[in-house]
């Protein structure tokens, strides 16, 4: 186990940083959820929760954002922020950056929502196979673009004038480049919407 090889060291770093504490510092230091408990690098190291929440809500496009996942984050957040005010001590670090997680998983759940909305009524989004693979339904992987998907006619780019095949990344099967797979093929199997 790695925590009691570490105690010893961190106990003589804290013995050797409490003389050098100053005076304006020492009720934050003697604190019951203080730098010398876990009850203070817990919540510091959940931060990163919270800044990851917001690159996501801020880089990502909602259609790549998950519903259910923000929710939860955001629920949680906010359980958890109701939680560290209702214990003994009151940790507001914990309280902080549970109320950031709810945050965080609020604005995803917006920007989901507001995705959902700005869509089309009876547009049909990317399939389960899929949102697997992470790819919009006729997306292109090397000019994003989507093509106008009819029941006659294979999806191609705009660009390239490559056929399009969602869900294999810009290859066919064989590792090959999808611009030389056979339309007939491709409608056939249904890979496209």
């Amino acid at each position: 186990m790695v925590v009691p090889l570490f105690s010893p060291l961190y106990r003589s770093i804290i013995r050797f940083c409490d003389p050098h504490v100053p005076l304006r510092l020492r009720p934050l230091w003697e604190h019951p959820a203080g730098p010398k408990t876990v009850f203070f690098w817990g919540p510091l190291q959940k931060w990163c929760l919270v800044l990851t929440g917001l690159s996501d809500t801020l880089g990502r496009p909602g259609d790549k954002l998950s519903l259910p996942q923000a929710s939860s984050l955001s629920l949680t957040g906010f359980i958890w922020s109701r939680y560290s005010l209702v214990i003994t001590p009151k940790n507001w670090s914990l309280f902080a950056v549970n109320f950031g997680v709810g945050l965080s998983g609020l604005f995803q759940v917006v920007k989901v929502l507001r995705y959902k909305a700005s869509q089309p009524p009876g547009s049909a989004g990317p399939t389960p196979a899929l949102r697997r693979h992470g790819q919009a339904a006729g997306s292109c992987c090397r000019h994003a673009c989507r093509a106008a998907a009819t029941a006659a006619a294979v999806p191609t780019c705009r660009e390239s004038g490559a056929a399009l095949v969602p869900g294999l990344g810009g290859r066919k099967p064989d590792g090959g480049d999808r611009s030389a797979a056979p339309a007939a093929a491709i409608r056939d199997a249904g890979l496209w919407l």
